[in-house]
């Protein structure tokens, strides 16, 4: 599982993620490499040290959460797809979870009901007024959606889930300016931590959190930004200029990571 969230206002598309997976028996891991055999045949998948809960699309960012096998073979699906491609990644999610979910249910009892109801894929994508999200389920069904909202690990009730998100989102600012993205940056390490410390740190959920964004000014112009695997601590030790030379550091000159 994994804590995840999603935001797609007129201003910034971003998705973050913490870093933990449980692999089959049951061991916690933070950030550290995962390889498992593809249940669809050839080579193992290996999942990297970072950016393993994000991808960055052409034109927009992916995020999900649940069986992290499906959350891989979901990225795999979707990752040649334009961001706003919506159909086309809804297919190949639907494709690719007709012929998983039975391969990794032979070899995981569970598996399958645990995919079908609790992991999710997330897109962000750019639109001609701002950004957009659809949430995905396996079977490539799902909602479009703006604001911000969240992907929820089991040990956090959705109802406090929720009321963090809320309160989240009642402190956006603008996000076109730097020291604007810099503080967006802040209030998403202090929701992670907060999350962090009701799930427990031996739950699914990590004390690092990775971001990925997309702001637009107002002449329509687009920056992608990558924040690697960080301590929600770290980021909230940072003064003002350090967090905007790392936001600074971050950005991805070519849109592309």
């Amino acid at each position: 599982m994994t804590y995840a969230l999603r935001v797609a206002m007129a201003d910034i598309g971003l998705v973050a993620a913490d870093t933990r997976s449980v692999t089959d028996d049951g061991l916690v891991t933070d950030h550290d490499e995962l390889r498992f055999k593809n249940p669809l045949g050839g080579e193992s998948l290996v999942l990297p040290t970072t950016f393993r809960k994000l991808r960055k699309l052409s034109g927009g960012w992916a995020t999900g959460a649940g069986t992290y096998q499906w959350v891989e073979l979901a990225f795999q699906a979707i990752r040649r797809h334009v961001a706003d491609d919506l159909p086309g990644i809804a297919r190949s999610l639907a494709e690719m979870s007709e012929r998983a979910i039975p391969a990794l249910e032979a070899k995981y009892s569970g598996a399958g009901e645990s995919i079908r109801h609790y992991s999710s894929i997330v897109v962000i994508h750019r639109t001609r007024t701002g950004f957009s999200q659809c949430v995905l389920n396996p079977q490539g069904r799902g909602a479009t959606l703006l604001g911000a909202g969240g992907l929820f690990p089991p040990e956090l009730p959705e109802l406090e889930g929720q009321h963090l998100l809320r309160t989240y989102e009642r402190g956006f600012r603008e996000h076109k300016t730097l020291p604007g993205l810099a503080a967006g940056v802040r209030r998403i390490a202090e929701l992670f931590k907060q999350v962090y410390a009701l799930c427990g740190p031996d739950k699914t959920v990590s004390d690092f959190v990775e971001i990925g964004a997309t702001t637009r000014d107002r002449q329509g112009r687009h920056r992608d930004y990558h924040i690697g695997a960080t301590q929600h601590d770290a980021l909230l030790g940072m003064g003002d200029t350090e967090l905007r030379e790392l936001i600074q550091r971050s950005e991805l000159p070519d849109g592309v990571l």
